[in-house]
């Protein structure tokens, strides 16, 4: 016996439909292993780790999109020789 679970969430309502599918003579779906990238291989110039999650963002984000942690204004462009 197998048994299938669809889940669907649109605009703010979750739906799930389980669906009973009688054992056939037709082979089982077999799942491939994909090797993963590590996060620090995936991290670019244009990104930056979110001290509060740890997620990956981009570099020039204000807040970030998985917690909401706001990051600091972004410091001065530095010009030579002001400022010393």
């Amino acid at each position: 016996m197998r048994a299938f679970l669809n889940a669907a969430k649109p605009a703010g309502e979750l739906v799930v439909v389980y669906e009973y599918r009688p054992e056939t003579s037709a082979p089982a779906i077999t799942a491939v292993p994909v090797p993963i990238e590590p996060d620090a291989a995936r991290a670019t110039d244009d990104t930056k780790t979110c001290p509060q999650c740890a997620e990956q963002v981009k570099a020039t984000a204000l807040v970030c999109r998985f917690c909401r942690y706001e990051f600091g204004p972004p410091p001065p462009p530095c010009q030579l020789g002001v400022g010393v």
